[in-house]
């Protein structure tokens, strides 16, 4: 019997379409209320603090937090409680903006005590955050190494340990907001105009926060991709990119987790990002060739890249790659879980089989309408362990170079 056929009861879903009432197609378990979401976004665009930070996102964010750690002990006082670093908040500080790479460095006598990469809007990188534990630990003290973030990484117990020491603890931005707020009043009896916008600030972080709970992560039996009205009224305020990376990285986070109980996690890279204004999930294993599949918004690609040895080389190369290995591109377990799914791409009879991006990647895809979470992450898990079997025990053989 195939593999694929070997599931949980569970693991089969059905789609089933309803109509609203004012005859927009939407596809049952949809979970971002129109309402709801314009609500909030009515919220956001009012705030003239938003508008400020359109600019410079991360950026405005980043630049915030170090002005008030630089100048009110109320708040470093408030944070390190929070956030369990050691700080007296009457000692005199130096906050570091942007110094060798990292987003802010809180030091204290020379020693660095915090350390925080601040990931408002974009995705968090492990690679990236391994990079900078490596920094941190070149400098003296041993700094509370923070990710602060709308978007939880999907860590099991909210923390990362770089392979090469130190840990990083996620902190969201619900939790800044908590622990800064106290402060505002005593700062308005200094400076009112500086503690009403630091109110003002937690204000708008709450709202982002509340966002993201509504429309970051989708509910496992509904639509990865959001409903055509509600990305219409992101995309008004220009938050429809952001919030298109923050399902996929949820979805990612999700797969790490799954595949790390299971080892495949130790074969296959999982990544999330945004391409030609789409999300975009991708898992691949292997490095040449490597085999993986990608879902970008409802295309569902099983692909191969054929590496260093054939980039450049031309489509013919990349075509005759992927024909060697042309039993990898099996959609039958996709057909199984997403019944709607549409015919393969190039069909048959096509001129070419496979379809390309430059130098060395070769695909076939098929249309996944209204994919739900869970059906993305069958498919993720299963294709990723179809893709470590390949990567492992396949070797690409070239035609003669020209």
């Amino acid at each position: 019997m195939a593999e694929w056929l070997d599931l949980p009861d569970n693991a089969v879903f059905s789609l089933k379409r309803c109509t609203l009432d004012d005859n927009r197609d939407h596809w049952a378990g949809y979970d971002a209320d129109l309402n709801a979401v314009t609500a909030l976004l009515e919220t956001l665009t009012a705030d003239p603090l938003f508008a400020a930070s359109q600019a410079s996102k991360e950026l405005f964010h980043s630049n915030m937090l170090a002005w008030y750690l630089e100048r009110w002990p109320q708040v470093r006082g408030g944070l390190a409680q929070a956030w369990e670093f050691p700080l007296d908040p009457a000692e005199q500080v130096t906050v570091r903006r942007e110094w060798r790479h990292l987003d802010l460095v809180l030091e204290v006598a020379g020693q660095q005590v915090l350390i925080v990469e601040n990931k408002v809007f974009s995705l968090p990188d492990e690679d990236q955050l391994l990079r900078y534990g490596a920094i941190a630990g070149s400098l003296p003290g041993t700094p509370s190494l923070v990710l602060l973030s709308l978007t939880d990484p999907g860590w099991r117990t909210g923390t990362w340990a770089c392979p090469g020491g130190g840990t990083w603890t996620y902190r969201s931005c619900a939790s800044l907001a908590a622990a800064l707020r106290p402060a505002a009043a005593s700062i308005s009896r200094a400076d009112r105009f500086a503690g009403e916008l630091l109110d003002r600030w937690m204000n708008l972080l709450d709202a982002l926060g509340r966002l993201e709970v509504a429309v970051g992560h989708p509910a496992q039996d509904a639509p990865l991709v959001l409903a055509k009205p509600v990305r219409a009224a992101l995309a008004r305020a220009r938050l429809d990119a952001p919030v298109q990376k923050m399902r996929c990285h949820h979805l990612a986070g999700k797969l790490r987790q799954t595949m790390a109980e299971d080892g495949t996690g130790r074969a296959v890279r999982v990544r999330a990002d945004l391409t030609n204004s789409a999300g975009l999930v991708e898992g691949f294993a292997g490095d040449d060739p490597a085999f993986g599949w990608q879902l970008q918004g409802e295309d569902f690609r099983l692909a191969i890249k054929v590496g260093k040895r054939a980039a450049g080389r031309g489509q013919d190369t990349r075509a005759a790659a992927a024909e060697q290995h042309a039993s990898y591109f099996d959609f039958s377990y996709l057909r199984h879980l997403v019944p709607a799914a549409g015919p393969e791409r190039p069909q048959p009879g096509s001129p070419a089989r496979f379809l390309g991006f430059a130098p060395d990647f070769a695909y076939r895809y098929v249309k996944v309408p209204a994919i739900t979470a869970s059906q993305a992450q069958a498919l993720g898990e299963h294709y990723a362990r179809h893709a470590a079997r390949y990567a492992e025990h396949v070797v690409l053989t070239l035609p003669a170079a020209p």
